[in-house]
């Protein structure tokens, strides 16, 4: 399993500088640049002084000279410089990610033990009121775009009904219960997004499993049917549903970004946002390599479980 891992994350060296070189492209197709949005807010701002910004953050050299400059310092740990914010970008990154990673934790910690239960009864009792349930909220959930979802939930629970506010974010130690309820409506809709394909995807697992011959054995032995269940199906129809788990987390953190916006959770999602609106190209390269660096962590978290669920399972 160590070596596994070794070769995964020697694999993933190349894949990140791939990464990086298709963003650093695409950032540069638009027009403008930092110092545009710059001269924008400081009128005061001559030609001089733009130039020479300009050849101060080398946007005057060619593009493959940048990069290069640009991937060096990456290998480094040194993620550039950004001249709108006047912070170093891995700072700024590091200021906003516990922000992310703790929005999709809380969406993960509600919307996966709903999937697992609904998924298990609707299989269970499937044809019953209880699987048309799920079907139904399964299919809603998979239909509605997050942001649509986002703003209705604006619209009911935070201008209708007044429970809950609808923007804006507060440090937990600072205020903890604002916290909570700054967090509760983003976390419903990221938990949405998880929880629907979820649902249907171990439905459809478990009840192909719940067919197979050595369940039928497990039965014909005089076994419980929650021990049948739970120790011989649900274990192996896990496995194929782990992965589209580990996807679906990896979606989570792209959901963020628009999910953020939408609720001014100044997470590593809005912040992405902000850095393309005012074409920050170092912010927005930072950010992708790190969604990129977490969601391949995600893969390789995914391949350890399969070990764990199914014993067979060698690297």
């Amino acid at each position: 399993m160590t070596q596994y891992i070794v070769n995964r994350l020697l694999q993933a060296v190349p894949v990140f500088f791939i990464i990086g070189a298709v963003t650093f492209v695409l950032m540069r197709i638009p027009a403008g640049d930092p110092v545009t949005f710059l001269a924008a807010d400081n009128p005061d701002m001559t030609n001089q002084m733009i130039e020479a910004l300009r050849e101060d953050l080398g946007l005057e050299r060619p593009l493959i000279v940048q990069y290069l400059d640009w991937q060096l310092g990456v290998i480094r740990g040194d993620l550039g410089y950004s001249y709108l914010n006047s912070f170093p970008v891995a700072t700024l990154i590091g200021q906003r990610l516990p922000k992310s990673i703790e929005l999709a934790l809380f969406a993960l910690a509600v919307g996966l033990p709903i999937a697992l239960v609904s998924g298990i009864l609707a299989a269970v009792f499937r044809g019953s009121w209880i699987d048309n349930a799920v079907t139904a909220f399964v299919t809603a959930g998979i239909s509605i775009p997050s942001f649509w979802l986002a703003i209705m939930l604006i619209i009911v629970f935070g201008v209708n009904l007044g429970w809950l506010p609808t923007t804006g974010y507060v440090p937990l130690f600072e205020d903890p219960v604002q916290h909570l309820k700054l967090i509760t409506l983003p976390t419903i809709t990221l938990a949405v997004l998880v929880a629907a394909p979820a649902m249907r995807f171990l439905r459809a697992n478990l009840i192909e499993v719940l067919e197979q011959d050595y369940v039928r054995t497990a039965r014909a032995k005089g076994l419980s049917e929650n021990i049948v269940i739970i120790r011989h199906a649900l274990k192996n129809a896990l496995i194929p549903t782990v992965t589209f788990i580990g996807v679906q987390s990896g979606h989570l953190l792209a959901g963020t970004v628009v999910i953020e916006f939408v609720f001014g959770w100044t997470g590593l999602g809005w912040f992405t946002v902000f850095a393309i609106q005012s074409s920050d190209f170092l912010i927005v390269q930072g950010t992708v390599l790190v969604y990129a660096a977490l969601f391949m962590g995600i893969n390789i978290a995914v391949d350890i479980i399969y070990a764990y669920l199914d014993p067979r399972i060698r690297y």
